[in-house]
């Protein structure tokens, strides 16, 4: 009871998200961090109930900037020639069902995008400072390297760079956690030069890296059929959820 979870890069695993909410009690939090839509086909069924789940605070991912932005082109708000980079990054079925909503829907799903944070801070029972984001960051970028990290656009929502940096080495942020998604752990421990943790069925586990500072939370959900839900306030995962299809019953 009261807890504070997380969780992240569902991309229309309906199921996964589902057993989710069934095991979260009525007064805990849950943090999505991103990417409800795209690529499984069930992106806008997982989209509205973590908007209608009083219990989620959701974070905004690359896919909902990318949908947001898309949308506001078919309304023909704007022109910003990004339709058909949603479409190749796997949004062909989250919007088939978009598209069955009346335009004043559109809107509502697009407003809602728009308000979305893209970051938080969880300050968690012990007194640690926990950056919740969709793709992390680093918490000591020079102004140099935000050239970098900003390339794609919001960094909270594409940035790569950071994870081949090493954890700060001053005192002020040995009580600072980084929880992301957006990478799949694959590429992030081939970055760090990490061995990728998997479970007994060869299914990919999170990982801790930058000197037990940040946690990768993006497992593939899409292709791995599993989902971690993270506890913020152990720093740990409390339970991996499976595709039913892939567990005995």
């Amino acid at each position: 009871m009261n807890k504070h979870y997380c969780c992240t890069d569902l991309h229309g695993m309906l199921d996964l998200w589902l057993q989710i909410a069934r095991y979260c009690d009525k007064t805990d939090t849950i943090y999505f961090l991103g990417d409800a839509i795209d690529r499984g086909k069930d992106g806008m069924a997982v989209m509205k109930n973590l908007l209608l789940d009083s219990r989620v605070i959701y974070l905004k991912g690359n896919h909902e900037d990318l949908m947001a932005d898309a949308v506001a082109e078919v309304l023909g708000a704007s022109y910003l020639d990004i339709f058909h980079t949603w479409m190749y990054n796997g949004a062909q079925d989250t919007w088939k069902d978009l598209s069955q909503y009346a335009d004043g829907s559109k809107e509502w799903f697009m407003n809602k995008i728009l308000a979305m944070p893209d970051n938080e801070v969880y300050i968690n029972p012990k007194g640690q400072h926990i950056f919740l984001s969709h793709a992390g960051t680093a918490l000591d970028y020079e102004p140099y390297e935000l050239l970098y990290a900003e390339k794609e656009g919001n960094r909270y929502l594409w940035d790569r760079f950071h994870i081949n940096k090493p954890w700060p080495k001053d005192k002020k942020y040995k009580d600072w956690y980084v929880v992301h998604g957006h990478s799949p752990v694959q590429y992030v421990t081939r970055r760090y030069d990490l061995p990728l943790q998997l479970d007994e069925e060869m299914r990919p586990l999170i990982i801790e890296y930058a000197n037990g500072h940040k946690f990768d939370l993006d497992l593939g959900s899409f292709d791995s059929k599993v989902v971690a839900l993270f506890d913020l306030d152990e720093l740990k995962v409390t339970k991996y959820f499976y595709m039913k299809d892939d567990v005995d019953e």
